[in-house]
Parts: structure tokens; sequence; C-alpha cells
């Protein structure tokens, strides 16, 4: 049996050392070991039973019977020898981080950095023939705004036209992966609002979809979500022919992102917004004082929902107000 998380392993082994229990075989614990013992009758002949458990592994690694009990007690004795070998071995040799791993963490911190607030899902996968790097998300910013920020992780792409790999985008300053995916989701609260609506414009119009899921999907996958926005609706773009989600956008309200300050400074305006729960975002026309913001730790974001500007954590707001406003 094949159990794939560490809870269904966990279960699985619980429901057999319940069993056991209740079968009244005794119990006893070394370290990460549960060892089970009970004696029956094979005919006239007494059986020493044994069975023990490591760790989360769902299934026995000993299970065995012996028609001597000293046989049984030198099992034990050796299942522990052999335990506390793999615990030293494991101390003093700590598995090592694969490159897709790694690539993961670095992916993992500078989306956290670009996008505040976006929760990702990050996750490694090594394979024959090659790993990858599996990035997920709900709502936020779209595929393409993304993969401006992991292109750059993935050392090649896969030529159809010949059916080769090619190491195309090789980088030694980076960890890098063969793939690098990302999956942007609609999340279930936006699709409760929008599907409705899409369904009704699908069943009145003679649109080129193959069901009102389709169209939805297409019109969300080019329209940039903020982190905390509440989806409201669907209203109509400028545009009169092409590609039907070309027709429409998602409309949203932000929550309230209360303006700190918003004096002139040079021709121009600055303002200093809560991007997030945990990010500010100076935004305006920052041109003239980009050398004080980048002094004060910002990073210039072309992809904001708020428009081009400078990211810093909130806890520097009190310090960028000074700064900018003195």
């Amino acid at each position: 049996m094949r159990l794939l998380t560490k809870e269904d392993r966990k279960n699985y082994q619980e429901s057999q050392i319940n069993y056991l229990l209740s079968k009244g075989w005794i119990k006893e614990e070394y370290k990460g070991l549960k060892i089970f013992t009970t004696n029956s009758l094979r005919g006239e002949k007494t059986v020493y039973e044994l069975k023990v458990f490591r760790d989360l592994v769902s299934e026995a690694i000993i299970f065995k019977g012996y028609y001597a009990e000293s046989m049984r007690t030198r099992e034990i004795e050796n299942a522990k020898l052999n335990f506390d070998g793999r615990e030293e071995y494991k101390k003093n040799n700590p598995p090592r981080q694969t490159g897709a791993a790694s690539c993961a963490i670095t992916i993992r911190e500078e989306l956290k950095k670009e996008f505040p607030g976006i929760k990702f899902s990050v996750r490694s996968e090594n394979f024959a023939g090659g790993d990858s790097v599996n990035i997920g998300w709900e709502d936020g910013p779209t595929v393409k705004q993304v993969e401006h920020f992991t292109g750059k992780y993935q050392y090649g792409h896969f030529n159809g036209m010949e059916d080769i790999y090619e190491y195309s985008n090789n980088r030694d300053d980076i960890q890098q992966a063969k793939y690098i995916m990302e999956s942007r989701k609609i999340s279930k609260e936006s699709e409760a609002v929008l599907l409705p609506i899409v369904t009704e414009i699908f069943n009145n119009s003679p649109l080129g979809c193959y069901n009102p899921e389709n169209l939805l999907y297409r019109i969300f996958c080019q329209t940039p979500i903020p982190s905390g926005a509440k989806v409201t609706g669907l209203s109509r773009t400028e545009i009169t022919c092409g590609l039907t989600e070309e027709f429409y956008k998602i409309d949203f309200v932000l929550p309230e992102n209360p303006v700190l300050n918003n004096p002139p400074i040079s021709s121009g305006k600055v303002e200093i917004i809560k991007y997030s729960d945990k990010a500010i975002a100076v935004i305006g026309d920052t041109k003239p004082i980009k050398e004080v913001l980048k002094g004060l730790g910002g990073r210039f974001n072309f992809h904001l929902t708020c428009g081009i500007g400078w990211v810093f954590p909130i806890n520097k707001m009190d310090e960028v107000k000074n700064a900018i406003f003195g």
C-alpha cells in the first residue's frame, strides 16, 4: 500500500497498533521504535511473536515468530542497535539539498518580496531526467507577471519541433531547475461571484467558448487581483472586436488603504499607501527621490496593483514617511 502523506501513514500505523493492543499484544517503546510482543500456540509449540514499527513507516519493519524466546530477545536488541546506528548516521550525514530545492527557496523569497500579501506554494520535485519547481497561488498576479521574475530560474526549454531539451538559459549566479511551472487558480470566493455573471453572458451570447467555466478562466487569466481585494463582478472594456475575453474585465474593491501623506514633490505628487498587511508602497512621481528610496531599502516594482512604485516592509512606515516628508 502506497500512502502519500505523512498523515495517511500515521493513521494507518495507528490503526494497526490499536488492533494489536485490542488483541492483548504488549507494547514497548524505544526512541522511534514501537515494539509489540505476544505468545501463541502453534500445535504444541509456543511461538514468540514480534512486530516492530519505526517512526511513521506505515508497515511493520519486523513481523516474525520464533520458537525460542531468546531469539526474539536478540532480534529486539538488534533492532534497537540498528535504530541507534541510523540516527548516528543521519546526525553525521545530513541530507544534501537538491538544486531544485535551493531554487524553490530562492523563488519563494523573491515572490514574497515582489507580491506582498499573496500566498505562494513553491515546491520542488526530482524525477528521472531532471527536476522542476512548481509554483501555485490563488487570485493575485497573473502568470505573466510572476513569470517576469521566475523565468530566469529555468535553465532551458523543450524544443517540440526537434523533440529535444535545449539548454538555452544556463546561469552560474543563481540556482536553476529544468522546469519552472506556474499555476494560478481562481479562489472559491471570486468564482462564486463571477461564475453566475459569466454564465448569463454565455447563455445570451453566441460566444466562441466551450462553456462558462472556460470563458471565466480566460477572463481571469488576463486580470490581476490585488492582495486583500474583494471581487465584485465584471464590466465591459472598450474593446469591441477580437477575443471574447478581451471584452470584459474583473471588477474589485480594495481594502481601505489610507493615504498617509500627499504633498507635492518636484513637479508631481508622491503617496504612501498601505499595500498589504505586511507592506507599504510609495507611488507617484518618485523619480526625483529614487536614491532616497533606494537608500532606505525599498524595492522598485513595475507590477504593483496600485501602479509602479517602491515597496517597503510595513514596519518602516515612519522611517519612510520622515525621510520623504520631513
